[in-house]
């Protein structure tokens, strides 16, 4: 096998001849080429390893070979790809980790040299009947200390023979490989982890009641975990929990709506430390399993603490395999999150009705900015609440820049508007590191597409004034087009013809300009407008304009508004098919 150059050297240690050290003949360096090439082009682990072997197994003739990586905790190898290794030998290599870092080729090789196989190695080898034997030992080090160890194997015990320059250039070149694939993996994984935490953040923001909370929580805590089922529980002032939520539903059903904290459960109350359980027959008595978790074969429970007070727990039970560390401290970043948002929500169940608070939350105040006269309007046809899915919001960019918004949610009622809420939350996060129509309705729309339901969509009118420049720059999604007022010019209609958001994922939004001067008005308004019904007979877009004309101009921002809510609603006889706003807004000096 290889060529004929002996080696040199003690202690098992493989030295390069001077033959060695020179350039590897043109086969050689197309293997490493080849190889290299192979390396540069995979991101995963198991394949880069793989290939490697058996390429360089191939060309080089190689009874077998074995690759080992340090574990995670560093502290012994793991069998992770072979090269003509028989089963029964794989089977006693995966057993007997630990007991063969104590030969000394293993040891050789971990400290950083090539090693050659001695007697000792050869009474640690796990299947000696298995028709190989180890040979050399190479490490795999990417220059910050070996990540693991290449082992060459033969059918006899002869020494090692093979072509060392060249192995040793490819375990080289294949441990930058996996430490650059292991890096890339941490990436993506804490990207992953920070989506999923996103996403999570911008669920909750759309919650109205606490339920709710505990609903999305537990979705997304057994899903990030891959917990089978999980529960969330308040705290009481009587030191007892309250059932909020379990999920799922069956497991709900076995649970008492108050219990008192036993085992585990009662342990993170007191102690305000989460706990992993993953052997509950031999665990002690303190960190015993709650009654209603009896059965699991492991168990993570996290305090849900708020302003320095825990104000319950959550628990997560039934996985497959054990909770580990990282499953903690994801679900406890998680829970952080949660806490905060459901004592909020628990204050605002007990101090206020839930339709006053979205109403003040979803249309905010109209601001006082410099040179405009703003005004609006909203009336919500819906019965049960006093909003629905109608929005508008005004982002103060700066003292210079204002944006302009009008909406519609697809739907009614409370749902419409937990849509809108998370929808401002979105666009203000947005406004505030670009807010130029264009870059704002993208990236809402991405956001939008992850989190809407398939019947869900949401039109909307985005404007951003200048005051330096006298510019409007404004994009339509799928809304009616605004109306620009001018005293000496046609009231000119302001559309882009696009899609509404929230459809398709990476849809780049058209954005105008316009000049927005002296005496010009400006009108956004929701469908709920031209669609106001009187018999089968729409209000429609020429009826708006002729009320707008009519009022535009000799009227306040706030009258031109409420001038246009009062036609529409004598339209349709005082009943309004659909909730409806209107925005209008006066340039003045």
């Amino acid at each position: 096998m290889g060529n004929e150059n002996k080696t040199t050297g003690n202690a098992g240690g493989l030295v390069l001849s001077e033959d060695q050290k020179k350039a590897s003949g043109p086969e050689d360096l197309a293997l490493i080429s080849g190889i290299v090439s192979q390396l540069n082009r995979s991101t995963d682990l198991y394949s880069i390893m793989t290939r490697a072997l058996s390429q360089m197994g191939a060309h080089l003739a190689l009874d077998g070979a074995a690759l080992f990586l340090m574990s995670e905790t560093a502290d012994h190898l793991e069998l992770k790809s072979n090269f003509q290794v028989p089963e029964l030998l794989l089977s006693g290599l995966n057993a007997s980790p630990k007991d063969l870092m104590s030969s000394p080729g293993w040891r050789g090789a971990l400290s950083g040299k090539p090693t050659r196989a001695t007697t000792h190695d050869h009474e640690l080898w796990p299947q000696p009947d298995g028709g190989l034997s180890p040979c050399c030992f190479y490490p795999l080090d990417a220059g910050e200390g070996p990540v693991g160890i290449l082992l060459l194997m033969t059918n006899s015990k002869s020494e090692c023979s093979h072509e060392l320059a060249t192995i040793s250039q490819i375990c080289k070149e294949l441990a930058v490989a996996i430490e650059k694939t292991k890096r890339y993996e941490r990436t993506y994984q804490k990207a992953q982890v920070m989506e999923r935490l996103y996403l999570a953040s911008v669920d909750l923001s759309a919650c109205l009641t606490s339920e709710s909370v505990a609903k999305k929580t537990l979705s997304h805590a057994m899903r990030m975990s891959g917990a089978e089922r999980g529960s969330l529980f308040l705290a009481n002032r009587s030191g007892s929990l309250d059932l909020l939520k379990a999920e799922p539903v069956e497991f709900h059903q076995m649970i008492p709506t108050k219990v008192s904290p036993q085992g585990a459960a009662g342990w993170i109350l007191g102690s305000r430390c989460a706990t992993r359980v993953n052997n509950p027959a031999t665990e002690v008595t303190e960190t015993s399993l709650p009654s209603w978790h009896e059965g699991s074969s492991n168990y993570l429970g996290v305090p849900l603490i708020s302003r320095g007070r825990t104000i319950g727990i959550l628990e997560l039970a039934g996985k497959k395999t054990e909770f580990t560390l990282d499953d903690q401290k994801l679900i406890e970043t998680l829970a952080h999150q949660v806490a905060v948002t459901l004592e909020n929500m628990l204050l605002l169940e007990e101090r206020s009705n839930i339709a006053d608070i979205l109403q003040r939350s979803l249309l905010p105040h109209t601001p006082k900015a410099k040179g405009l006269d703003i005004g609006t309007c909203y009336a919500s046809a819906t019965a049960t609440a006093a909003i629905g899915g109608d929005f508008y919001d005004f982002l103060e960019v700066d003292n210079d820049r204002i944006a302009m918004v009008c909406g519609d949610v697809c739907g009614k009622g409370v749902e419409a508007a937990a849509t809108t809420a998370m929808v401002r939350y979105l666009l203000r996060s947005l406004a505030s590191n670009n807010p130029t129509p264009a870059s704002v309705t993208y990236h809402l729309n991405r956001a939008l597409c992850a989190q809407l339901k398939n019947s869900q969509f949401v039109t909307m009118h985005y404007a951003l004034y200048d005051r330096r420049s006298e510019k409007l720059e404004y994009t339509s999604c799928g809304h009616p087009p605004a109306l620009l007022w001018g005293a000496h010019k046609e009231t000119e209609k302001l559309a882009t013809g696009d899609l509404p958001l929230g459809l398709f994922r990476d849809h780049q939004f058209k954005q105008n300009q316009t000049n927005f001067e002296l005496g010009d008005s400006l009108l956004l308004y929701t469908d709920g407008v031209t669609e106001a019904k009187q018999d089968n007979e729409l209000f429609g877009e020429d009826r708006l304009l002729e009320t707008y004309q009519e009022a535009v101009g000799h009227k306040t921002a706030n009258a031109v508004a409420r001038s246009i809510y009062l036609a529409a609603n004598r339209f349709s006889g005082g009943s309004l098919s659909d909730d409806l706003a209107i925005v209008a807004v006066c340039r003045q000096s």
